[in-house]
């Protein structure tokens, strides 16, 4: 739990050093959606198919964004 809480945190940072801050709810949907989507791309595929390191990614990067509403905006 906490190796997994320390990637989204770093992620976070990451982020909030690399973009602007967030405007509204609405950006902050939009950000989370992208996100949550491109996990959803890599769900669809066969299971044979999908990439863990690419699932992992994209759920600490979903993750990582909602933490950064969190902080940004509520």
């Amino acid at each position: 739990m906490y190796e997994a809480a320390e990637l989204v945190t770093m992620e976070a940072i990451r982020a909030t050093g690399k973009h602007p801050k967030m405007n509204s709810h609405h950006e902050a949907y939009a950000v989370i959606k992208e996100e949550f989507d491109e996990y959803w791309q890599e769900v669809m595929k066969r299971p044979s198919k999908r990439d863990k390191e690419a699932l992992k990614l994209e759920l600490v990067q979903t993750a990582a964004m909602c933490v950064r509403t969190l902080y940004e905006l509520c």
